[in-house]
């Protein structure tokens, strides 16, 4: 790993797909798209975030959009068809019966269009592409509850069984007892559940929609080489084996003398034993189903033999690039269908490599990164930024253009099949990196209205061309975050001081904007911040009298502020302080004694002013 200095600089991307509107996005190329979307956007509900339909008005228009950022988005029919939720959404979306009759209207205006374009597709055998539009016709048709999918693999998926509780034995990989597990069956799944659990549809759920979802990405992995029609319900391996363990204890039983770091993991796939094994703490463990599951897809699913070997083959960066970007799948509720995307800039995985890349400027030199072995690649040393590395550049292949998708589709192809990397181009570190960084830094830029999502609480913006007015219209629609970095941007007082915007964040990081003393007041308010890093900003003893008696902050950066031994008696009467930063600052040596005095905790993690 080394430290990089990179030239940022601007950039400018055209995009030549779909319709342009007004509003400069690029939509869906069907003659419903433009008028459904300005329809949507001009209801007085879908401008008013406090109204009980936006969210869904939202979601709605997000549908007709082709992200500009190069994220994937699909439209999904639920595993258990709810016309009476979709009712209930659509009564809150739309005051008046006209509005809910035209909204129906213009989506089953959509979905013909859809089939007939796959169909178009499909008599030009342009397979892939009809895949992926039978799914989205098949997400369309259920958004109103008079229609339904009338497509074989949606139906399946709509249509989850259980196993008969008679004909089961023990279970042929754990050996347990017929009587101590659950067994479910889906469409393309075995799902053994060590005990009773109410949240197995959810479950079946997701991995149902996330082979969906990976077999669109990767049509030509799985798909045969039919000449007379396309398979679309091939799966060549048969039902995926899922092994759900009742706790952490019984897992790391199971798998500890097998695997190894098996501690620090909820979920394994195991290649040999041809099952993914796992633990639910709670539903972010759900994040770790996708990841497992992806490696399952591309070992089990293969229209061809696979040579890949989790230890030896090089190239192995993909294979947890590839199921860390599969991770980032966000999911907003539809009612009978579900809004999904991965990727993007504000993916949750990606904000880590993001970090190194923008804010700390690490890179792993690509001679040796690119062609590492399972071995080295998971080696104990430096694996974190090792894995937020592969994370990010699986994302730029993914997203940057149809040429580089197509290129980590063929190295996926090549390590699995043939069990050795092709070679990439670029494959010059200077090119490679000035690349993943206008990626990285054109993502926040794109034009795409900023739609939250439930898992997607971080954002590292450092470095990137955002200022204030950007901050507050951009994410007008959420503005309780876990993580927002905005350091090293041109982000100023505008940010948190405006009237109206009230921001809940609970680290924050501003290190080398133009924020003064203006904003720490605000900061101050803000009811769960615990970190708050102000390096090198204008800051005075004026602004930190602000934090007096401050009942959550953990974590404070002042290094290079204006900060005097006037400050000390302030930040003394933080009850929760851990962690302060002080070096150039003006703060003496007794000034720093006497602090340490006073909170003797912070010895151990703290830096003084010299």
């Amino acid at each position: 790993m080394q430290s990089i200095s990179i030239v940022f600089t601007a950039y400018v991307i055209v995009s030549s797909l779909g319709v342009r509107t007004s509003c400069a996005q690029t939509l869906l190329p069907f003659e419903s798209s433009q008028p459904f979307y300005e329809w949507l956007g001009s209801l007085p509900q879908s401008q008013d975030a406090k109204h009980p339909g936006y969210a869904f008005l939202q979601s709605a228009r997000a549908i007709l959009e082709i992200p500009a950022d190069g994220r994937q988005r699909f439209l999904m029919p639920r595993s258990k068809s709810n016309a009476k939720r979709i009712s209930v959404l659509l009564d809150q979306a739309f005051a008046v019966s006209e509005e809910r009759s035209k909204f129906q209207q213009f989506a089953q205006q959509t979905q013909r269009e859809i089939e007939r374009l796959a169909e178009e597709r499909e008599s030009r055998r342009e397979w892939s592409e009809a895949y992926r539009l039978r799914w989205l016709a098949a997400g369309f048709a259920e958004l109103t509850p008079s229609s339904k999918a009338v497509w074989s693999p949606a139906e399946d998926v709509l249509q989850p069984k259980r196993a008969p509780t008679g004909t089961k034995g023990p279970h042929p990989i754990t050996q347990w007892p017929a009587s101590s597990y659950q067994f479910v069956l889906s469409p393309n799944f075995e799902i053994a559940f060590q005990t009773k659990q109410s949240d197995t549809s959810d479950i079946v759920e997701i991995c149902e929609q996330t082979y969906a979802i990976w077999k669109q990405l990767f049509y030509s992995y799985w798909s045969s080489a039919s000449t007379v029609g396309p398979d679309y319900r091939s799966t060549p391996a048969g039902p995926f084996q899922v092994i759900i363990f009742r706790n952490k204890e019984n897992y790391l039983k199971a798998l500890q003398s097998q695997v190894r770091n098996v501690a620090v993991s909820t979920g394994y796939y195991h290649q040999n034993a041809k099952a993914c094994f796992f633990y639910l703490e709670d539903r972010r463990s759900y994040a770790t189903m996708v990841h497992e599951l992806t490696h399952q897809f591309f070992i089990e699913s293969s229209s061809l033999p696979i040579q890949f070997d989790a230890d030896q083959t090089a190239g192995f960066w993909a294979a947890e690039g590839i199921a860390l970007y599969m991770e980032s799948l966000s999911l907003r509720d539809m009612g009978a269908s579900v809004l999904i995307d991965i990727g993007g800039w504000d993916s949750s995985r990606l904000q880590a490599g993001r970090f190194r890349f923008l804010r700390d400027q690490m890179w792993f030199p690509w001679d040796a990164f690119g062609s590492a072995n399972g071995v080295r690649f998971r080696s104990m040393e430096d694996i974190a930024p090792r894995y937020s590395q592969a994370c990010g550049l699986a994302h730029y292949w993914m997203e940057n253009s149809p040429t580089s998708r197509t290129q980590i589709a063929n190295h996926l192809d090549s390590i699995y099949r043939r069990g050795s990397p092709v070679v990439f181009e670029p494959n010059d570190d200077e090119l490679i990196m000035k690349s993943y960084l206008d990626h990285l830094r054109r993502g926040p830029r794109s034009g795409s209205s900023y739609l939250p999502f439930a898992n997607r609480n971080e954002l590292v913006l450092s470095r990137c061309d955002v200022d204030s007015s950007w901050l507050i219209d951009s994410l007008a629609s959420k503005r309780n975050w876990d993580s927002i970095d905005v350091s090293f941007t041109k982000v100023d007082d505008d940010a948190w001081v405006k009237q109206g915007v009230d921001w809940d964040i609970v680290r924050l990081n501003v290190e080398s904007t133009k924020v003064t003393d203006r904003s720490i007041a605000s900061f101050a308010k803000m009811p769960r911040v615990q970190e708050l890093d102000l390096s090198n900003c204008k800051i005075t003893d004026q602004g930190v009298a602000s934090l007096q008696n401050h009942k959550t902050l953990k974590t404070l950066w002042l290094a290079g502020t204006s900060i005097t031994d006037q400050s000390i008696a302030v930040l003394a009467t933080l009850p929760r302080l851990e962690a302060i930063h002080l070096q150039g600052t003006a703060v003496s040596s007794d000034g720093w004694q006497q602090l340490l005095k006073a909170i003797p905790r912070l010895r151990s993690k703290s830096t003084g002013p010299k």
